[in-house]
C-alpha cells in the first residue's frame, strides 16, 4: 500500500511548521485548520462591534484597537494558510517559501492543484523524513474537503442570486 523506504516517519503536531506532509494529510489538516479559523473570526467580529459600541465608532482609541485586533487575526490567518502548504511543499522537496504563490491570484489554483495532486517524495529528502501514513480518521477529514468546497461554491452561488434579485443587478 505506502511505498516508504524509511520506517522512521516524522511526527510534528498539526500546527508544527517543521517536517512533511502527504496529500491526504494536507487536505484534512486544511479543513481542520480552517475549522478552526471560524470562531477566531466570530470573536474578532463581535470585538469589532463591542469597541465601537463603547467607545463609538469615529474614536481614535476604537479604531486603533480594531486595527489591532484585525492585524492579529491576518497574522494566525496567514499561519493558518501557510503551515500546511510549507510542510506539504516540504514533502515535494521544495521551500516553503514557494506558499507565498497564495497570494497570487491563479497562481494559487495551480498550486492548490499541486499540492493536492502531485506525489511527495517516497523517502528522506532535504526536509526529514515523510509522515505517517494517514489513519483512518484523517482519510475521512480529508475526504470531506471536496464536499466542502462544493458546499461552499453553493452557497456563494446562492448568496450572489439573493443579491442579484434583491438589487435587481
Amino acid at each position: 500500500m505506502h511505498e516508504q523506504v524509511s520506517s522512521d516517519y516524522n511526527q510534528e503536531s498539526l500546527y508544527s511548521i517543521h517536517g512533511r506532509i502527504g496529500r491526504i494529510r494536507f487536505l484534512a489538516y486544511s479543513l481542520l485548520l480552517n475549522i478552526m479559523l471560524i470562531p477566531l473570526v466570530l470573536i474578532a467580529g463581535g470585538l469589532f462591534e463591542a469597541i465601537s459600541y463603547l467607545f463609538g465608532s469615529d474614536s481614535l482609541i476604537a479604531n486603533t484597537l480594531i486595527f489591532l485586533i484585525g492585524i492579529l487575526t491576518f497574522l494566525v490567518y496567514f499561519y493558518i494558510l501557510l503551515t500546511p502548504s510549507k510542510r506539504r511543499l516540504n514533502d515535494l522537496n521544495k521551500s516553503g517559501w514557494v506558499s507565498l504563490l497564495w497570494f497570487i491570484p491563479m497562481i494559487n489554483i495551480i498550486l492548490w492543484l499541486c499540492l493536492v495532486f502531485v506525489k511527495g517524495d517516497i523517502g528522506i529528502n532535504n526536509y526529514g523524513a515523510p509522515s505517517r501514513p494517514p489513519s483512518l480518521l484523517i482519510k475521512i477529514i480529508a475526504a470531506l474537503m471536496p464536499i466542502t468546497i462544493i458546499f461552499m461554491v453553493i452557497c456563494i452561488a446562492l448568496v450572489l442570486s439573493v443579491f442579484k434579485h434583491a438589487y435587481q443587478l
